[in-house]
């Protein structure tokens, strides 16, 4: 008995006292839940604020620390699993390069692909990041150039990042 007060107080709690209170009603609906087109930007908002987002609506730096995330994951992972194998005294360097090098060429497309939640080709950005990969490790091997290694992670952020975003559907 005790619960019928309570549904009659909740009840007349959401009918509204005024049309001056089934506006303000409406307003914090429209404000708690905005379905919009990803094309159009809010009203009263102007579209060049707008050119950082990613389609689902976050800002595109989340793809980017997400790429740094498995660019970490990857050179670790990669990295001990390639040193992780017998090897003779002077491969045993190679085989880490060579293991993080695999290693951030699938974890950093698959971490920006679950960050843009889903809605791009891992396929196409693997094989991208796959490239940059294979072309900083050879750059840096022909250079004799340590910087070249550090930076191909970065450059596989990139272009998992780009590759992702031009291939959303």
């Amino acid at each position: 008995m005790r619960a019928l007060p309570t549904l009659l107080l909740a009840l007349l709690a959401a009918v509204p006292a005024s049309p001056a209170a089934l506006a303000a009603q409406e307003q914090a609906a429209v404000r708690a839940v905005r379905f919009a087109p990803v094309d159009t930007p809010p009203a009263g908002r102007d579209p060049g604020t707008e050119a950082g987002r990613v389609a689902g609506g976050g800002p595109a730096g989340y793809l980017y620390l997400a790429g740094l995330g498995g660019a970490a994951v990857g050179v670790v992972g990669g990295g001990l699993i390639g040193l992780g194998r017998d090897c003779y005294e002077e491969t045993c360097i190679l085989d880490g390069i060579f293991g993080a090098a695999i290693g951030t060429s699938l974890a950093i497309p698959t971490a920006v692909h679950l960050a843009n939640g889903g809605r791009g080709n891992l396929l196409v950005s693997t094989l991208a990041t796959g490239l940059v990969g294979a072309v900083g490790v050879g750059t840096a091997f022909a250079a004799g150039s340590a910087e070249v290694l550090v930076l191909t992670p970065v450059v596989q952020i990139v272009a998992a990042v780009v590759t992702e975003r031009a291939t959303m559907r």
